[in-house]
């Protein structure tokens, strides 16, 4: 919260949409809150010199930097490696929503690789709970997996299915 640094400070009004550039931000805190802090963002505008840009757009000659190690701390929530091979078991390693089966295109090398999707995300059940593999758990390749959790709350995998077929048709 000093004012050593620059803060380029960047907002979208939805998700998935593109960022749009809001200036160089100075920020508030507000200390009587606790958890989580509040801060407020006071933006000089002599500090802009590009009133808005969307960050789509970058000018020619521009440079990207990469790599640069940062911890973060984050939550994780425990699987059950069990529930996992059961649901595969259960569902084969085939994708329920596209069909797309790993080892029938990549041979050996996909023997078995699919992700498993829990139905409702453990981040919102916030809690541990007995987990049933075939009611709670369903199989689907990457591509599906990423698209079912593109919106919040997740697409249903029967609206997924339907969309893919309605696209391929």
């Amino acid at each position: 919260m000093s004012d050593d640094y620059r803060v380029l400070v960047f907002y979208r009004l939805e998700d998935r949409s593109p960022f749009t550039f809001a200036g160089i931000g100075k920020p508030q805190p507000d200390f009587d809150i606790e958890k989580p802090v509040k801060v407020s963002w006071i933006f000089n505008s002599d500090d802009i010199t590009n009133e808005s840009s969307v960050t789509d757009e970058f000018p020619l000659g521009s440079t990207f930097k990469e790599g640069t190690r940062t911890q973060v701390s984050v939550n994780r929530y425990e699987r059950d490696r069990g529930a996992r091979d059961a649901c595969i078991e259960h569902y084969g390693p085939v994708c329920q929503v596209c069909n797309f089966n790993f080892e029938s295109v990549y041979g050996e090398l996909g023997e078995g690789f699919i992700h498993v999707h829990h139905i409702i995300p453990l981040s919102e059940i916030g809690d541990s709970y007995i987990v049933d593999p075939i009611t709670d758990l369903v199989p689907v390749c990457p591509n599906c997996h990423a698209m079912l959790h593109i919106k919040k709350p997740t697409i249903d995998i029967a609206t997924l299915r339907f969309t893919i077929r309605k696209i391929t048709n």
